[in-house]
């Protein structure tokens, strides 16, 4: 089923520093998949950064009978590449 829900990705290097925080608020989901969320290569002040491998971590909100639930993955790797 399609659900309304808040996005929140962390991305991090591979040293555990923080890069960048991206928000997506109101994003609709078509079933159980979230796609097509994308990342322009910046950090958090807008400058690009090095291509390599990066960390990231998804947090979905969202309502669920009437109860406001948020869902953290795990951390997982990510290739950018310029």
């Amino acid at each position: 089923p399609n659900a309304q829900i808040d996005l929140e990705v962390e991305i991090y290097d591979l040293s555990g520093r923080f890069v960048k925080n991206i928000i997506w608020e109101d994003y609709v989901s078509s079933g159980y998949r979230v796609a097509d969320l994308q990342w322009d290569g910046t950090n958090q002040t807008g400058a690009s950064i090095t291509p390599g491998m990066y960390i990231y971590r998804l947090n979905a909100t969202f309502t669920q009978n009437g109860v406001i639930e948020t869902v953290q993955t795990s951390a997982e790797k990510l290739v950018l590449i310029q």
